[in-house]
């Protein structure tokens, strides 16, 4: 599905990360020729578990972590994570003299590489006997960083890439012994690309009346 692996995505509670690298990929879609991530959770314990995680770091970093699991009456399993990161992100202006163009930002742009982070996600999961239902939200908002020339694209905080995932699905599956195993999946998927997800770019560079916006934005849903 859509799920960009940034700063939104905490692997503390993955058992193993998965990696299939090369053309292997492709049976999982038609994009997927350059490689797959799947990132495996822990199982639930029998008990319960309680985690908290809250720390503080350069660029005014910020990233708060809490995460409940355990099982309820030895039948009910239930898991609950939810991360949140934010940073200022870091000032490659004084690192690179490709940047320097941001010098000659004009009003109303600042004068400073401004590229910050906000990301969150949810992931909920029960789990009763044979069946499991659970849902997850993840929210990208993360500037281009190294990704554009700063000639071409303008490094200010409105210049972002910003979407959200939301994944709803329920599993049921039945061991019928000799008869095999009755398998019953059930999903809905929803992609949005945010309207304030811009591209600032310069028509002519360092000149701010003839910058353009472009626009990237977009739905998509998906049942299965």
């Amino acid at each position: 599905t859509f799920v960009s692996v940034g700063n939104s995505i905490s692997i503390n509670f993955a058992e193993r990360v998965e990696i299939i690298y090369g053309p292997a990929s492709a049976m999982y879609g038609a994009d997927a020729f350059a490689g797959i991530i799947n990132i495996i959770t822990q199982d639930i314990p029998e008990g319960k578990e309680a985690y908290f995680q809250a720390e503080y770091g350069s660029f005014n970093s910020k990233d708060l972590l809490i995460s409940l699991k355990g099982t309820v009456k030895s039948k009910l399993k239930l898991f609950g994570q939810f991360r949140l990161f934010h940073s200022d992100g870091p000032d490659l202006s004084h690192i690179h003299t490709l940047f320097n163009i941001i010098e000659q930002y004009q009003a109303p742009l600042n004068k400073k590489f401004e590229q910050p982070i906000n990301d969150h996600n949810v992931f909920l999961k029960a789990i009763y006997r044979d069946l499991e239902i659970a849902y997850f939200r993840q929210k990208f908002n993360e500037g281009n960083a190294w990704g554009f020339t700063p000639e071409i694209y303008i490094y200010s905080k409105k210049n972002k890439w910003e979407f959200s995932t939301d994944i709803l699905y329920g599993k049921y599956e039945k061991d019928m012994g000799e008869n095999g195993v009755l398998n019953f999946n059930v999903s809905y998927k929803n992609m949005k690309l945010e309207p304030e997800s811009n591209f600032f770019k310069w028509v002519v560079p360092g000149v701010t009346d003839s910058t353009f916006r472009q626009y990237m934005t977009g739905a998509d849903q998906s049942y299965n």
